[in-house]
């Protein structure tokens, strides 16, 4: 479901932006015309990567998760007792300035040529496959 979601999402958001769209075939087009291995081709798409960072970031297939808190706990000034249940919204923090604002641009649009510049995916700040050991266990597929 999760695949199925974040690939009708890429397509929607593909087909709403002409340019970006030509961006991707004309990338493709010229990994076609050259020979050689398809996973290396694959890693040679920096537009189509940048493309599917942002979808991540901008339509996750899931919007949160669900934890409970296993220890008294302070955060920025309020009490958090042992059981509380809390959400962490990835749909919310991916929107964040201070999230993904960190990559330039408006958090609120769709943007993939935030991603163009980042050297490693590491620096791409998103949290799609939510992060620690309760992180999604597909993120090494993608």
């Amino acid at each position: 479901l999760t695949s199925a979601s974040t690939s009708t999402s890429f397509l929607l958001e593909t087909a709403r932006r002409p340019a970006m769209r030509d961006m991707l075939l004309d990338e493709q087009q010229k990994l076609l015309e050259q020979s050689g291995d398809v996973a290396s081709q694959l890693n040679s798409m920096p537009a189509l990567d940048a493309a599917i960072q942002e979808i991540l970031r901008y339509r996750p297939a899931v919007p949160g998760a669900f934890r409970r808190c296993v220890r008294d706990t302070e955060y920025e000034g309020y009490h958090i007792p042992a059981g509380t249940k809390i959400t962490a919204g990835s749909f919310l923090a991916n929107r964040s300035p201070k999230i993904a604002g960190t990559a330039g641009g408006d958090p609120e649009e769709y943007c993939p040529m935030r991603y163009m510049a980042s050297p490693t995916k590491d620096a791409r700040p998103h949290l799609a496959f939510s992060a620690g050991p309760h992180s999604c266990i597909g993120a090494g597929f993608s």
